[in-house]
């Protein structure tokens, strides 16, 4: 008994030295803006590849790592390597909220016409529908409605323009990558663009700034716009957030997902921030 003892803890003690290197998953899906790939290993630091990019390492606290992937139209290979150990594991590919140009250009037009007085709303609305009338079928009306109110309503979209001009999508598609498209006092826009395609937002709100009515404001405009330029029923959601919001006064820990026409929304908790994810 003593020798199987013996060697029994032998072989535990060879184990506990021996290098490993394992991820959690074979495949990994986007939760946000990126895929978290997670694992374990002996080393200090874990080598990773995503398909051809250039190698980068990541540190290991506690023997784990976390590796954030952002998500692409494709599958995407990811090896590592550490202690001379070799392994492989994917990123699953995700669904596109659309082109950045077509988000852009709907919420950047949403965003100045919201600006815009009811008066000039109403104006704008007859110019835009005469605006298309008049190319089917050309009449004297139509073509007064434009020359007479054409001026004042650019005058009014050139101003409401300049009032948001802080808060409007880069009109040049932004390289591949996750970064901040739009950045406020009150909050950011973030995406994951990869070849024109939007595969993530998020609103990140700082606490601070949604305890103010204007910064409520602001933020409700924008996240309504936004959720609207990628298909979802934006008044929808907010209402549901708003509701969500209010278990967390009650004592709720966490926030359910909310769902509209193929677009998921996800919430994040900082100390002083909140995270609205976007993605499909």
């Amino acid at each position: 008994m003593v020798t199987v003892a013996a060697v029994a803890t032998g072989l535990l003690l060879a184990a506990c030295g021996r290098a490993n290197l394992t991820t959690t998953k074979t495949t990994y899906h986007q939760d946000g803006l990126v895929a978290a790939v997670k694992g374990h290993s002996s080393a200090k630091e874990v080598t990773y590849q995503v398909d051809h990019h250039s190698k980068k390492t990541v540190t290991v606290r506690n023997g784990t790592f976390v590796i954030q992937v952002p998500s692409t139209t494709h599958r995407q290979a990811v090896k590592l390597q550490a202690d001379g150990l070799k392994t492989t594991t994917h990123v699953a590919a995700a669904k596109s909220l659309g082109s950045y140009q077509s988000i852009q250009k709907k919420f950047n037009q949403s965003l100045v016409g919201a600006t815009m007085s009811k008066a000039d709303q109403r104006k704008a609305q007859a110019v835009a529908k005469a605006a298309v009338a008049i190319k089917q079928q050309p009449t004297p009306a139509l073509a007064e409605t434009l020359s007479q109110q054409g001026p004042a309503v650019k005058k009014a979209m050139g101003e409401a323009q300049q009032k948001v001009h802080g808060q409007l999508l880069p009109t040049k598609t932004p390289g591949n990558g996750v970064q901040n498209v739009v950045t406020t006092k009150g909050y950011k826009i973030r995406m994951n663009i990869q070849d024109g395609n939007v595969l993530g937002a998020t609103m990140i709100v700082s606490t601070k700034s949604f305890k103010q009515a204007a910064g409520q404001r602001a933020f409700g405009t924008s996240f309504v716009i936004l959720a609207n330029s990628t298909g979802a029923d934006g008044q929808s959601v907010l209402k549901q957030f708003g509701d969500e919001t209010k278990k967390l006064k009650k004592g709720a820990n966490t926030i359910d997902p909310i769902h509209s026409h193929g677009v998921n929304f996800t919430v994040g908790l900082s100390t002083g921030d909140f995270f609205i994810f976007m993605d499909k």
